[in-house]
């Protein structure tokens, strides 16, 4: 399909970081994260509201 590419990433992003499990099996590497992470990413110019957005997501969401 891509015949340049050499490896490949599965990324998996959740509440609980339990949609992926993190592991490499030859070329394809899974990666599984929260996204508690994702907006703890202080290089993104707009982290500080990434993390106001997902506190309010959180408080405004059913989460079961």
């Amino acid at each position: 399909m891509y015949p340049y590419v050499e490896e490949m990433v599965v990324l998996g992003v959740g509440l609980k970081g339990d949609i992926v499990e993190t592991y490499k099996d030859g070329a394809v590497q899974r990666i599984g994260i929260t996204w508690d992470e994702v907006c703890n990413i202080e290089s993104h110019p707009l982290a500080a509201e990434l993390r106001r957005y997902l506190a309010w997501k959180k408080g405004h969401s059913k989460l079961d």
